[in-house]
């Protein structure tokens, strides 16, 4: 369970990239909700490491695969997923490592073909009953998914490709009354192609989290955060340097991974102080949360929500703020079918160029469990954005079939 918490202050740290570094992300499907012990992967153990092979295969169909505004241009793709996580626990160690691949292959428009991948190693310690210590680091490369608020809007160029190199490390303590937090994390974005150097980017961030016990599995919390970018190219085309400073801090709760409500919800201020002295510092709200909702052990309610400054290259911009919610449900219908459906929203606006993009989405998954090493699942997502440029406006909706393989 430590491990998960780890893994989802990861994608936490994603949520937070600028959307330069956002993609279409190697598919997870683990859930919240465990199978039940006949039906999980037992893996193949290799002396002290526990080997888990897993694979998806996918016939997906997109309506609008270049996210246009008008005369959508529809296709059929096929995507392989293969995948390998290494596992070793030796009680007050445990140590992961995951290669993974993505293949996406275009029926009609090849030129939007593409070819992910990931390697990553993180672990954790138990330095004492009290007190962890957690790092990790890997490669992805990554590829941009065209409804990213700053995508390409080229269509016969094919997606951005982008390498995202990372690296955080986290030491923790957690007494019967007072906790205390500590994380920092760096990462570098290359762009695959050298028309995209501008927006090539390195990222350091720190975050420091106080906790105070009130009752039971709940505490009260205060976290200090900050960001720092770095673009490889301080200058854009314009003369502006894009550096820039991100701080602030959020109180709020967290609650133990225990009994029927789990996870945290902040709120507070951040900072924006640009190195540029001719662009102007502003101050905003920043609110982060993620929470899960047990009403029974087959039922799980999701809630995770981002509110905070987030970098932009876009031309005119001095600023990004985001605000992203997303509230999803999870059932397990009976011992092998599994449900899920989710809602999203996300606000987007840029500061300086006044323009501002609201997407809204569904999506729904049922999984329909065979046997202990294969599955199939069937999904269907829809995302709607308005903006107030009228050449970023789309509808678009995706559904489809996958075999997935565990063992």
């Amino acid at each position: 369970m430590v491990l998960s918490r780890f893994a989802a202050g990861a994608v936490i740290c994603l949520i937070a990239l600028p959307s330069t570094a956002y993609g279409q992300r190697i598919d997870s499907t683990a859930p919240i909700i465990d199978l039940p012990d006949g039906l999980k992967p037992v893996g193949v153990r290799a002396g002290s490491v526990v080997l888990l092979p897993s694979a998806e295969l996918r016939a997906e169909y997109d309506s609008n695969i270049y996210a246009e505004p008008n005369d959508p241009v529809d296709d059929v793709i096929m995507v392989l997923t293969p995948r390998v996580e290494a596992r070793r626990d030796s009680g007050t160690t445990r140590l992961g490592l995951l290669a993974e691949a993505q293949l996406r292959r275009y029926l009609d428009n090849k030129s939007e073909n593409s070819t992910a991948g990931a390697a990553e190693f993180n672990g954790e310690v138990d330095v004492s009953r009290s007190q962890l210590l957690q790092f990790g680091f890997g490669w992805r490369r990554a590829i941009e998914d065209r409804g990213d608020p700053e995508a390409s809007d080229i269509p016969t160029t094919g997606p951005r490709r982008l390498d995202i190199y990372s690296g955080d490390a986290g030491w923790s303590f957690k007494g019967s009354r007072f906790s205390l937090a500590l994380n920092g994390s760096a990462r570098r974005i290359n762009y695959a192609s050298v028309n995209d150097r501008t927006r090539d980017l390195d990222t350091f961030s720190g975050q420091a989290t106080v906790g105070y016990r009130i009752g039971g599995t709940m505490r009260a919390i205060v976290t200090g955060f900050l960001t720092k970018r770095d673009f490889r190219l301080d200058r854009d085309l314009s003369g502006i340097n894009r550096n820039a400073k991100t701080y602030g801090g959020r109180i709020g709760l967290s609650i133990e991974d225990t009994g029927f409500l789990r996870g945290e919800a902040t709120i507070g201020v951040f900072h924006f102080s640009p190195s540029d002295p001719t662009l102007p510092a502003r101050t905003g709200i920043s609110a982060q949360a993620s929470l899960v909702y047990l009403p029974s052990r087959r039922v799980a309610v999701t809630l995770d929500a981002f509110r905070g400054d987030v970098a932009t290259v876009r031309s005119g911009a001095q600023a990004r703020t985001d605000t992203t919610f997303r509230l999803g449900v999870q059932a397990e219908a009976r011992s092998n079918l599994r449900l899920q459906g989710q809602v999203f929203y996300r606000d987007t606006k840029f500061v300086g160029s006044g323009i501002s993009e609201r997407t809204i989405g569904a999506s729904a998954e049922a999984e329909y469990v065979l046997n202990r090493f294969l599955s199939l699942a069937a999904t269907v997502n829809y995302a709607d954005r308005t903006s107030d440029r009228l050449r970023d406006r789309f509808e678009r909706t995706r559904a489809s079939i996958e075999l997935r393989a565990r063992f």
